[in-house]
């Protein structure tokens, strides 16, 4: 539903003009970062030889060796060192705890080196760049992501109305499947599934699973549920009540999930296994080497529970936010289907600017849907207190000249 074709030009400049704010840019430098990581209560000894280490690196490139020659080439190195080559850091972007290194970024010459910096992550060698004024991003900087973003917005509108007259018609006793074909709302039937296991790549939260699990047959949703991707207007076309088939009826189904169990028995013993290896550094550094090819870093995800390419996960996803510095934890987790070792790679901060561009259409949808609640609210009270005739024109023909769709009567003044 979103064409960013339709949007215009004119439409874009209105926007920008009415957004300039948003739009301004905060004085920024570039820099180029190394860091080593240590945590906030390392011993001396240890932040003492991490010290020595990016002296003589800082040393070097004063002589000439290309600061790039430093960073590592793998992020998942055993030495706990990561990098990044010339990225632009704008002023006032990093978290308060951070501000040692904002601080000597933006006091740096071009091309300087900087001693050794202490944040709670570690220690930082950081070499400056060029640098950039404060000021205004220019409409030809912005117009695409413009364009996009009210391509957005106007396919939210046009949907969440959608999704709303689809509601509509159900209330009036129109089918589902007639409702989203009118509407052109794609419509998709999902294979069974239990609570414990919803399909992945829905993406569902763990509200959303209630809500789905507390339907009954036939019944739909009260209002769309939100999802990683949007939302979702929910029927349950058919329930499983918890029961005993007969063996033959589920003897292959059993065969498969015994197998699927001893596997993932044998999966946890081999992943438990792996991480009691990795509380030591050897045995770290060894596990490491082995499994190097299927070391993989997800996704950026959100506290929702779901993590790109394993599914919901909500105790790792837990344990993610929860864990101060980044490395690897010291136990391993069932996903769908299978046990792994993970850590936590990076913390990305809540984006301002996002939220701020996003804040809008989030608050319309919301609002949009508290108004549905209430309005169901109300069309409830009305029927416990009037007589209420739903009119099909499709089965009972046109109504009579004023007659409306629902008629309310009662007895009494």
């Amino acid at each position: 539903m979103a064409k960013p074709q339709d949007v215009t030009d004119a439409d874009i400049e209105a926007s920008y003009k009415a957004n300039l704010k948003k739009y301004e840019r905060p004085e920024q430098v570039h820099v180029r970062h190394i860091l080593m990581i240590l945590p906030p209560d390392a011993p001396k000894e240890v932040v003492d030889a991490a010290e020595a280490r990016l002296k003589a690196m800082a040393e070097k490139v004063r002589k000439g060796t290309d600061f790039a020659t430093f960073l590592p080439k793998d992020p998942n190195n055993p030495d706990g060192i990561i990098g990044e080559d010339w990225a632009w850091l704008p002023k006032g972007s990093l978290p308060k705890e951070f501000g040692p290194f904002e601080e000597k970024a933006f006091s740096l010459k071009k091309d300087e080196v900087s001693e050794p910096v202490r944040t709670s992550l570690g220690l930082h060698l950081i070499q400056g760049g060029d640098k950039q004024a404060a000021g205004q991003r220019s409409l030809a900087e912005v117009k695409d992501d413009i364009r996009a973003e009210l391509a957005e917005q106007r396919a939210a509108d046009k949907l969440t109305k959608a999704l709303d007259v689809v509601q509509e018609k159900l209330a009036s006793g129109e089918s589902l499947e007639a409702a989203v074909a009118e509407e052109k709302v794609a419509l998709k039937t999902s294979a069974f599934f239990a609570r414990e296991t919803p399909p992945a790549e829905l993406g569902l939260s763990e509200p959303a699973v209630t809500t789905i699990f507390a339907l009954k047959k036939g019944q739909t949703a009260d209002a769309p549920l939100s999802t990683q991707d949007g939302f979702l207007l929910v029927r349950a076309a058919d329930v499983k009540e918890p029961g005993v088939e007969p063996l033959e009826a589920v003897k292959d189904v059993i065969k498969t999930r015994l197998t699927e169990e001893e596997g993932l028995k044998l999966a946890k013993a081999k992943a438990d296994e792996a991480a009691k290896a990795m509380e030591t550094e050897e045995g770290q550094k060894k596990l490491l080497a082995e499994y190097k090819d299927k070391i993989a870093t997800s996704a950026p995800f959100t506290r929702q529970g779901f993590i790109p390419g394993l599914g919901m996960a909500p105790v790792l996803v837990q344990t993610a936010f929860e864990a101060k510095d980044p490395g690897w934890f010291k136990t391993a987790y069932g996903v769908a289907g299978a046990y792994v070792l993970a850590g936590l790679d990076k913390r990305i901060p809540a984006d301002a600017a996002l939220w701020d561009k996003e804040k809008e259409r989030w608050v319309a949808t919301l609002t949009q849907s508290k108004q549905t609640e209430l309005f169901r609210a109300y069309l409830g009270s009305l029927q416990q207190a009037a007589k209420v005739v739903v009119v099909n024109e499709a089965i009972l023909g046109p109504q009579p000249k004023g007659a409306g769709g629902l008629v309310g009567g009662a007895d009494g003044k």
